[in-house]
């Protein structure tokens, strides 16, 4: 273990990856505010024309529209913010047992425990 060489892994692919991603988030920015400019408006015109049915439908359709719109450009942000897949994880290998540890098990059964009194005379 002590021996090992240490290689460091850098992806390539992020660097790519969060410049698309910074110039998607302000894109992605952008078009939410004027979504949500544009719903502002339709509300104030929803308020401007309560008298009118055929207007006031009009105006609640095109609102839904616009909400699901804005809900929808939400959704791509929080992919982009927090993307799906999870990084491979890094796992080291098992430690091996060390030089002492591995050679006792050896002697053991190398040696002969039921040792009897004339071989330990010789």
């Amino acid at each position: 273990m002590d021996d090992a060489e240490y290689i460091p892994y850098k992806p390539q692919k992020s660097m790519k990856r969060e410049s698309i991603t910074t110039k998607q988030s302000s894109q992605l920015l952008e078009s939410e505010q004027k979504l949500r400019e544009e719903i502002t408006q339709l509300r104030s015109q929803l308020q401007e024309q309560k008298s009118s049915f055929h207007g006031h439908e009009k105006q609640m359709s095109q609102l839904q529209a616009k909400l699901a719109e804005l809900q929808e450009l939400l959704n791509r942000y929080k992919e982009i913010e927090e993307p799906s897949y999870l990084p491979p994880v890094n796992i080291p290998p098992p430690e091996y047992p060390g030089k002492k540890s591995k050679s006792s098990p050896l002697r053991d059964t190398l040696v002969n425990k039921n040792v009897t009194k004339a071989c330990n005379i010789i």
